[in-house]
């Protein structure tokens, strides 16, 4: 019976009406395309394409569990300890330039208590970095948001005065980590306040 489940959104494929997807099934990763609609599809009746990747990157994939993800990495659940989330690139040239430049910012910024703590070793094969450990965090329940709401304007008011911007803040960019704070989490639209915007951020940003 086929269980697996996708871990990234439809997106188009390039022709017309055409759209993939990443699934993730029995500890590998696949490809998925499909025509209609950008909607998952019933992928049990559809063909799944192996991805090939790198050794690291294999081995970090079957030794973890899938969480979340988001337009261009993938969420996982590696192990217990200080930092047990994994976040990895997907398969491609741009992601892994995104997942880099969130990982230097995000080490650059360890000390900047509104932004997730990571292991200051990221995750590299022979290609360079593929993806980076996080500490565990939880969701904000935003149902009632004048709780949060002046304490989310203080967290960015701090980065803002440290001289960065986030270029993509949204509810599910702000979490609390394990002592109640507010800390910032996709920071690969982020950057130096005043500095040119690298090539691998979108202009709208």
């Amino acid at each position: 019976m086929f269980d697996g489940q996708p871990v990234s959104p439809p997106t188009s494929a390039g022709d017309d009406g055409l759209y993939k997807c990443y699934i993730d099934w029995d500890s590998k990763l696949w490809e998925v395309f499909w025509t209609g609609s950008a909607k998952y599809p019933d992928f049990s009746h559809l063909k799944l394409h192996p991805v090939d990747l790198s050794d690291e990157v294999s081995t970090t994939w079957s030794s973890s569990k899938a969480k979340d993800f988001g337009s261009r990495a993938f969420i996982r659940v590696s192990h217990e300890g200080t930092f047990p989330v994994v976040k990895i690139a997907h398969p491609d040239t741009e992601a892994r330039d995104h997942v880099q430049h969130e990982f230097e910012l995000m080490r650059t910024l360890s000390s900047f208590p509104g932004v997730a703590n990571v292991d200051s070793e990221p995750l590299t094969d022979s290609e360079g970095v593929y993806g980076f450990r996080l500490e565990e965090l939880r969701a904000i329940d935003f149902e009632n948001i004048k709780d949060w709401s002046s304490k989310v304007r203080e967290v960015v008011k701090a980065l803002h005065k440290h001289g960065y911007c986030h270029g993509d803040l949204s509810p599910s960019n702000v979490m609390i980590n394990d002592v109640g704070q507010i800390v910032l989490i996709d920071l690969a639209f982020s950057g130096v306040i005043g500095e040119d915007i690298p090539k691998h951020i979108p202009r709208w940003v």
